[in-house]
């Protein structure tokens, strides 16, 4: 069954391009949320999830967009999978569907590129923490 291709956007803030995120790639239409990623009330991503129907295939820039850490991906990428939708992450070259689909392997290499995002958000975060404690140190030495 040949459905929409409906594409989602956030961008954190209104000085990010939304344009490039979806640049030249046909969709039938766009959803588009401006928030950071931690806001799990984003209003275009719900429209998303009520709107799409089986057939149907998502369109999405990077993983990060849709979701900042791997157990709300993995939830929403589940949730959209089991209704029949396919998601496609243009930038990891993935579209993961349902585990039953005669495409299904390209759903357990999601889920495999989906743990390493795992490892990336934790690297990043602890480089974050890291940075932030020498910076906090720093401080604390300036003013000795």
């Amino acid at each position: 069954m040949q459905g929409q291709r409906i594409g989602y956007v956030r961008v954190s803030t209104l000085a990010q391009n939304p344009e490039r995120h979806l640049e030249q790639v046909p969709v039938d239409r766009v959803y588009m949320d401006t928030a950071p990623g931690k806001d799990t009330t984003r209003p275009a991503l719900a429209a998303l999830l009520t709107c799409v129907r089986e057939g149907d295939t998502a369109v999405v820039h990077r993983m990060d967009r849709l979701a900042r850490n791997l157990d709300d991906l993995w939830r929403l990428v589940q949730s959209l999978t089991q209704r029949g939708v396919r998601i496609t992450f243009l930038k990891a070259h993935l579209t993961c569907t349902g585990g039953g689909h005669a495409d299904g392997a390209a759903h357990a290499v999601g889920h495999g590129r989906l743990r390493g995002v795992r490892a990336g958000v934790a690297a990043g975060t602890a480089v974050r923490g890291h940075d932030a404690g020498h910076a906090a140190r720093a401080e604390e030495g300036a003013g000795s």
